[in-house]
């Protein structure tokens, strides 16, 4: 009986990480094309006005951006480097939106850098306020991104200052991300929830609610290791 026990516990641990890495490239694979078009498009207008340093500044960025996106070798990176992913990610988008939208990144404690953490965990929140939150905003955008921490618990937190959010939509969303097994809609944000669930269990996962700033405030929570 200990060892039908035993051998089930590791069915049930191997499906648990067959789900992840499956989360994981279906993120990848779901990446939106029209954030290419657009790049593309707009790289074209800046050589057709020869803007040189605007073309090789963008090329340069999304560059990068595609190689971290596309990398399937560990589902797991530094903290670190999933921070200057995004970072990559917001020059990319300050150039589309010429610098309406103007994204804040608090300083990351050192002791953080090397904590590993799922990929691709924060770039799908920050693209849900910038296609959702900001999308009517035609100057004075705000993105805060925070860090804190509360025992075992390390947070981050991405908050915008969009007027889109309405009492509605808050609880609609709230209910996606509560009964995420029970839906079949497949969007950035459930994918990052599912993912960090069956990584850290019911404690950790995004949590959402009204920020400071007036706009959605969406906090990711990571469980840290006894150690």
């Amino acid at each position: 009986m200990c060892q039908k026990l035993s051998t089930l516990i590791q069915q049930v641990y191997e499906e648990k990480l067959n789900a992840k890495s499956a989360e994981l490239k279906q993120l990848q694979y779901q990446i939106n094309p029209h954030f290419l078009y657009n790049c593309f498009f707009l790289t074209y207008r800046m050589a057709m006005m020869h803007d040189e340093d605007g073309v090789i500044k963008l090329t340069k960025h999304l560059g990068n951006y595609y190689q971290f996106v596309t990398r399937s070798s560990s589902d797991d990176v530094p903290l670190i480097k999933e921070l200057n992913h995004v970072k990559e990610y917001i020059e990319i988008q300050s150039v589309r939106f010429n610098n309406r939208i103007f994204v804040k990144i608090e300083e990351l404690p050192k002791v953080f850098d090397n904590l590993l953490v799922p990929r691709l965990i924060l770039q799908p929140v920050i693209e849900n306020a910038y296609s959702h939150g900001l999308k009517n905003k035609v100057k004075n955008g705000i993105i805060n991104i925070s860090f804190s921490q509360k025992k075992n618990v390390f947070s981050i937190s991405v908050e915008d200052n969009g007027n889109e959010l309405t009492s509605e939509i808050l609880m609609a969303l709230e209910d996606k991300l509560l009964f995420i097994d029970n839906s079949d809609e497949i969007t950035g944000l459930l994918n990052v929830q599912r993912r960090l669930k069956i990584k850290y269990g019911e404690l950790g996962g995004i949590s959402v609610s009204r920020g400071e700033l007036g706009g959605l405030k969406i906090t990711e929570k990571i469980i840290l290791e006894e150690s």
